[in-house]
């Protein structure tokens, strides 16, 4: 392990999990991350960093992005968190569910952020140290969850320039190289208009937006049936009127239509919308779509993923109390009513076999995965075989077994941003794989307006 950034995390590791736990307490909804844009922003500057704020989507809003830079000239070498937590999460940091009002961090964004900011900040003190030559830039990243808010910033320019970028998510099992390609997704608002009138004294003067939603939803339930195993369709109602007795005039429905690559997205699309133009034309209501965006999957480069994990290695290993491994089994038997077999906590680091595979979910990365060389590692802070955007990780992200996490990765991440930048080389052999990957993509996509 680099000794610079030893010492930094000595130091520092309790403001890094002080950090931490104030994102999770203000824990805030896609697009609204402003308390943590000003924290983030405070502890970069305090740290000597050259500090931009601004809000991604409308620039009269208060600021929820932040993009920090130390140094000068290339290699840019970049590390990525993100903060936005998700609705309905809310949770207090005991082993069972126990609803606290509002949002909550069930993806474990706020330990994200902790390990990319301390990461960044680490890095830098090796850098000043050693008089490394190159730029160490760290990106707060608002709206991961729905909201495409690195295509916003990639749009106002704020990833220009960058070499190579790493990052890491919280997962149940050990840390690893993130080896799994993630679906290109299309998102679509479906709006049906059709005539308003008293369901009951004038039913056939009536033409029900509703049913043509309902009855676009019963088609994409059958084309489920002939859709291959890496589709996903799902979809919620956005807009319908309340009352029963009347016939609604407008209703909205939001479809995400996933697939392994954007040439099966867009034509699973296709199909999904030629289901709504048949239940347009069975209900006598006109339709209206738009799409949101369509996006390509996370591009993986297995040199890098590879190098990300050497630097790791240099990192004495994470461990948990016997405490907090029985919290941890509290927490497993709540969710699956049942005692655990063995420890329930990972804290192995496992290297990566260079074998690329599919993962069934999708993040706004992916696009900007195809510009940049992009490294990410994914693994720990969980209880094993917990899901995600559960209130499990809600919990473990706001104590000590996901704190301890983010601490350990900050310094895998700071040891691979040094490494990087002792060993420019390597920051080619990434830039050139990636370009063999991306020869003769078709990118064909919808950015977010």
């Amino acid at each position: 392990m680099n000794k610079h950034i030893k010492t930094w995390f000595d130091r520092y590791e309790d403001q890094v999990t002080a950090y931490s736990k104030k994102l999770w307490e203000h824990a805030e909804p896609m697009m609204e991350e402003y308390f943590a844009c000003e924290e983030t922003a405070a502890f970069l500057e305090e740290q000597g960093f050259t500090v931009e704020v601004c809000h991604c989507t409308y620039p009269e809003r208060k600021p929820n992005t932040v993009v920090a830079s130390f140094g000068s000239g290339h290699p840019v070498v970049a590390v990525f968190g993100e903060y936005d937590a998700l609705p309905d999460l809310g949770q207090d940091t005991v082993p069972y569910r126990s609803v606290k009002p509002g949002c909550g961090h069930g993806c474990g964004h706020n330990l994200m952020a902790a390990s990319a900011i301390s990461a960044a900040c680490a890095a830098k003190a090796a850098v000043e140290q050693e008089g490394l030559k190159g730029t160490i830039r760290f990106l707060a990243c608002p709206a991961e969850e729905g909201g495409n808010g690195k295509l916003y910033m990639q749009q106002l320019g704020l990833f220009d320039g960058i070499d190579c970028l790493i990052g890491w998510h919280a997962d149940d099992g050990p840390l690893t190289g993130f080896e799994k390609m993630g679906l290109s997704i299309e998102k679509i608002v479906f709006t049906f208009t059709g005539k308003a009138s008293h369901a009951a004294k004038a039913p056939e003067m009536g033409r029900s937006s509703m049913d043509a939603a309902e009855l676009m939803s019963v088609g994409v339930q059958y084309l489920r049936e002939h859709i291959s195993s890496d589709c996903r369709i799902h979809h919620s109602y956005l807009e319908t009127i309340s009352k029963a007795n009347i016939v609604p005039e407008h209703s909205s429905v939001y479809y995400v239509i996933r697939a392994k690559d954007l040439e099966g997205m867009y034509a699973l699309a296709e199909r999904v919308i030629k289901i709504a133009q048949g239940a347009a034309m069975m209900t006598e209501t006109q339709l209206d779509y738009h799409i949101e965006s369509a996006l390509p999957g996370t591009l993986i480069v297995t040199s890098f993923t590879k190098f990300l994990c050497e630097s790791a290695q240099k990192i004495p290993d994470l461990t948990y109390s016997q405490e907090e491994e029985e919290f941890a089994k509290e927490i497993y038997k709540s969710v699956f009513q049942k005692e655990a077999e063995g420890g329930v906590l990972s804290t192995d680091l496992v290297q990566p076999d260079g074998v690329v595979t599919t993962n069934y979910a999708s993040t706004d990365l992916g696009y900007i995965t195809y510009l940049i060389p992009t490294g990410r590692l994914v693994g720990l802070g969980m209880v094993k075989k917990t899901p995600v955007h559960h209130w499990a990780l809600t919990c473990t992200a706001g104590m000590s077994i996901g704190q301890k996490a983010a601490v350990y990765v900050g310094k895998c991440l700071a040891q691979a941003l040094v490494d990087m930048l002792h060993n420019p080389e390597q920051v080619t052999i990434f830039k050139q794989e990636h370009e063999k990957l991306c020869k003769g993509q078709n990118l064909k996509v919808v950015m977010p307006k």
